[in-house]
């Protein structure tokens, strides 16, 4: 038996309005994460069952851009990091971000300097264990400039 459990979305209360969905037999080959004092944005490269490629992009370009190519057997396991409000939008944002796979538990990152955050508070997601469960969806808000919230869904096996 299987159950969707969701985790987020950390930063912005209002609606999401991206997601990433994953299907059977499909994975990310890399994450794209633009940042400065915060998450600007973040993508993905997805590879479908028949191998094909698609990229995605959310937020913004400004700031240094960092990507992370997984190796072929190596996937996400959850996302950690901090949000709070921004000083010069007055937004909520995602003010750093961790991406933690099976392969690298303490995560890549961490992106995004936490500079010129108010009430920030830090956020985590449960570990998708494995063979346990996975990562289906991945969603959030975006803005012209930033990422403003961040969630996953995990595919738990009960």
């Amino acid at each position: 038996m299987q159950a969707i459990e969701k985790h987020g979305s950390f930063g912005s209360n209002s609606p999401p309005n991206w997601n990433v969905i994953l299907e059977e037999r499909a994975r990310i080959k890399e994450i794209i994460i633009h940042y400065g004092f915060i998450v600007d944005s973040i993508g993905f490269l997805l590879e479908d069952s028949n191998g094909r490629t698609t990229a995605k992009l959310f937020g913004g370009r400004g700031g240094a851009c960092s990507k992370i190519t997984l190796k072929p057997d190596e996937y996400i396991t959850r996302i950690s990091g901090r949000c709070g409000i921004y000083a010069h939008s007055y937004d909520h944002v995602i003010a750093s971000l961790r991406i933690h796979t099976n392969l690298c538990e303490g995560g890549y990152g961490p992106y995004g300097l936490e500079k010129d955050v108010r009430h920030s508070c830090s956020f985590s997601t449960p570990d998708s264990g494995g063979d346990d469960g996975t990562i289906v969806k991945i969603y959030g808000r975006h803005d012209v400039n930033y990422l403003q919230s961040i969630g996953v869904c995990f595919n738990k096996v009960m």
